[in-house]
């Protein structure tokens, strides 16, 4: 019997003979280190496998919502700069385009908010 651990995990091999022409010897004992060290490094791996997908899958959201945040950044601009030259040509719509200003300033909130932590906003 070798017991084995990684981290929280613990675990035993368990060899026995069937008969007593089939006695224990230290080649069986090194084989039975073989075995206990090949199934703690299983389960490491296993372990190390998940972490690294579970790494990969946030960087993929990650990306996926910079790439968002940037493609809906630059149509959110030039609506901001349309506005502002609407009411300086108009000062009659004044009015009118502080209401879509006031609208596109939370639109443009909500967008930094998304990129909160992964860049700062223009």
């Amino acid at each position: 019997m070798l017991p084995w651990q990684v981290e929280d995990v613990r675990g035993t091999i368990w060899i026995m003979a069937h008969d007593r022409e089939g006695a224990f010897d230290g080649e069986d004992c090194r084989i039975t280190e073989v075995l206990s060290n090949f199934a703690a490094t299983g389960v490491r791996l296993e372990r190390q496998q998940k972490s690294l997908l579970e790494q990969a899958r946030v960087a993929g959201e990650n990306a996926l919502a910079n790439s968002i945040a940037h493609q809906i950044n630059n149509p959110l601009q030039e609506l901001m700069q349309t506005v502002y030259l609407l009411a300086r040509k108009d000062p009659e719509s004044d009015a009118f385009a502080q209401k879509i200003t006031g609208d596109l300033t939370r639109l443009s909130e909500a967008h930094c908010q998304l990129l909160s932590g992964q860049e700062s906003c223009d």
